[in-house]
Formats: C-alpha cells, structure tokens, sequence
C-alpha cells in the first residue's frame, strides 16, 4: 500500500467511563489514496484490538498522533505514536513505538504535563522532536499553548512545567 492512515475509532473493549464510547487506533491502507481498505491486522495480543479487527491500539484517549520517523535509530522506532489517555486523567502522553506500525510498544505511560488536545512532530531541519502542548489557567500564561523541544521522543518526554516555553 502507498497510503497508510491511523484514526480515532470505537472499538470492542469496555467504556472506562459509562455512557462514553471505548476508543481506539485504528489502522486503513489504500493503493491510491481515494479507496480505503481496513485490514484485519489486529493479533488480539497486547495492547491489540481484537484478532480480525483493524484496532491497532486499544486504549481510551482524547487524541493521537503516529508518526512515520524517516531518521529512527533503531527499525523498531520507525513509527512513533502518542496518546493522552483516560487512564492518565486527560493530563500526560502515552508515548509507543512500532516497527511497522501495526504491533505497538509501550515506552512511555506519563510524559510531563500537558492537557487534552496536546500534539508533537519532528523538526527535520532541527533534528528536534516539539511537543505542542496545550496548558490551562494555571500555567504562568493562563489557558494557552506552550512547546518543548527534544533530541529524543521517549527521553525528552519527561518535561517538567517550568520547561514548558511559551507558544509566541
């Protein structure tokens, strides 16, 4: 497949809060980028969906963000992913790393402090990871977006607040 597509999805494992939809990482492929197939890729091993299903990830979260890393070290970290998850309160990233980004490894279940809606990239040009992370009334600037910057994924995950510089 030339397109690979990961996305928020409902998925078999039991609502952690009642009344809210379990969630997910799902996974999609296509040859052209119009058609889209869901492959049953999921071993039901793991933190895998369930065996047939395309739930690559099964965890209840607000948002996440898989990363396809071009310069990795290790062919194991080729696919970055992170999620800021229920089970963290909505307030730290899940931070996992896959060799194909189907079969994921947990690395990191508590980055720094951050709120839902947080988000990170790699900085080709910089050779820096950025986490783009979205602070409350009780940072030093009020509800805002802040960022930190890394040479690692995993390491510089475990910010502190006052590494946290202001989005300007």
């Amino acid at each position: 497949a030339c397109y690979r597509a990961w996305y928020v999805c409902g998925s078999n494992m039991p609502a952690q809060q009642p009344g809210k939809l379990a969630g997910g990482c799902c996974y999609m492929e296509s040859a052209d980028g119009l058609t889209f197939t869901k492959p049953a890729v999921a071993t039901g091993e793991g933190n895998s969906g369930a065996k047939g299903t395309n739930v690559v990830l099964q965890e209840y979260f607000d948002g996440n963000v898989v990363w396809l890393d071009h310069d990795a070290e290790s062919p194991d970290e080729r696919y970055k992913m992170a999620t800021v998850p229920g089970n963290l309160a909505f307030a730290r990233m899940h931070l996992l790393t896959s060799a194909d980004g189907i079969s994921w490894r947990s690395r990191l279940n508590g980055s720094g402090p951050l709120l839902d809606r947080s988000t990170y990239w790699y900085d080709r040009l910089r050779h820096k990871w950025v986490f783009s992370l979205k602070q409350d009334w009780k940072s030093p600037y009020g509800r805002s977006r802040g960022y930190v910057e890394a040479d690692d994924f995993i390491a510089g995950a475990s910010w502190n607040q006052s590494d946290i510089a202001p989005w300007t």
